[in-house]
């Protein structure tokens, strides 16, 4: 058998300069000879895979980072780049079930769909949570069948709600690509013109706010399409961003 290591995750992000006397049995977690980390509970799991997601997120170089959680183990942590995160389904998730998927999203914006669609791909996902910088979560969980589909198997139930991911009108006509352009374009202009001002700063202009205006009207639409379609995408939807109107 290999090295037992020992984790705390109640200090400061995973810091591990923790005063004598001042660790929290409840808290700590084993490394098993395979990776895998067992906690106490779910929630200390589920705490410290949070605390793995908004330390990367809160980096220098701010960067996805997915943790896999069983329950109360953490069965997988890959670093990905500022835009995704890749992971070898197969592999990783195999002989494993219910498994919630926590990762960043470095750019503050809810779950997206492709979110629900690697979530419905994979039979073995249960939840996927996506944080932002702040801690805020948008979450989505797998729900039943409905009535009429669990005469059907489970494979027929999945290939209807990935169809609809690609069929339904909504993602595609209250986001669009333009709105996203317009965005960019807009933040990168206004670095420009603002090169000598500290970020606070340039968000305080009038400019700032009209940008910080859209960017939340931008937000508010992908999250108002998995609230109002929960039903229809087969999926329980929270969020408790603050940036939204």
């Amino acid at each position: 058998m290999g090295k037992i290591q020992a984790l705390e995750t109640g200090i400061s992000l995973l810091k591990w300069q923790v005063p004598k006397g001042k660790i929290n049995p409840k808290t700590l977690g084993w490394v098993r000879p395979d990776g895998i980390i067992n906690f106490q509970s779910a929630e200390i799991a589920e705490n410290y895979a949070k605390n793995r997601v908004l330390s990367a997120l809160q980096a220098p170089k701010p960067f996805e980072r997915a943790v896999f959680v069983e329950d109360s183990r953490i069965i997988g942590d890959i670093n990905g780049t500022v835009h995704k995160v890749e992971f070898d389904s197969k592999n990783l998730l195999n002989r494993h079930n219910d498994i919630m998927l926590v990762h960043g999203h470095p750019i503050g914006t809810p779950l997206s769909d492709q979110d629900y669609a690697c979530l419905i791909a994979n039979n073995r996902l249960n939840s996927i949570v996506a944080y932002n910088k702040r801690g805020e979560y948008s979450k989505m969980t797998k729900q039943k069948k409905p009535f009429i589909f669990r005469l059907f198997s489970q494979k027929v139930w999945d290939n209807v709600r990935r169809a609809r991911i690609l069929t339904s009108k909504s993602m595609f006509e209250e986001i669009k690509n333009k709105d996203w352009i317009e965005l960019m374009k807009r933040t990168v202009k206004l670095k420009e013109t603002h090169k000598d001002m500290i970020k606070e700063e340039v968000l305080a202009t009038e400019e700032g706010k009209k940008l910080q205006d859209l960017a939340k009207q931008l937000l508010t639409k992908i999250n108002n399409i998995w609230a109002k379609n929960e039903k229809f995408f087969g999926i329980k939807y929270e969020c408790d961003f603050s940036k939204l109107v």
